[in-house]
């Protein structure tokens, strides 16, 4: 940003990263001195920001990972749990189909019984 300042004329540097122009027509340009609060901070300054934010960052992804990790652990104990009951239900169902297959069988042996009785 220095160099167009120095490469076009009427334009001066009022703050780091800012131009003004120096002929202003309407008058709505620097009304004094700028206070140092507007200034960019340093590199490095904004450089340790940046780090302390990336650490931040690494932080929470690191949590997240921690929170995935469980939450795989928990899907698979829940399938496991799942399976089981299937198959609970799969026997019972087996023992239900069974006992009716012999019900019919024994109504029919009745009915047999009773017609050539």
């Amino acid at each position: 940003m220095l160099g167009v300042a120095r490469q076009l004329p009427g334009l001066r540097m009022c703050c780091q990263g800012t131009i003004r122009a120096v002929a202003d027509d309407v008058e709505s340009g620097n009304d004094g001195p700028i206070p140092e609060s507007c200034c960019m901070p340093s590199l490095d300054d904004r450089v340790a920001s940046l780090e302390s934010r990336m650490d931040h960052v690494t932080a929470m992804i690191g949590d997240i990972r921690t929170m995935v990790g469980d939450l795989r652990g928990d899907i698979r104990d829940l399938r496991k749990e799942l399976t089981h009951r299937f198959e609970q239900v799969d026997q019972r169902f087996t023992w239900l189909v069974g006992t009716q297959a012999a019900t019919l069988v024994a109504i029919i042996a009745v009915l047999v019984g009773a017609l050539y009785r």
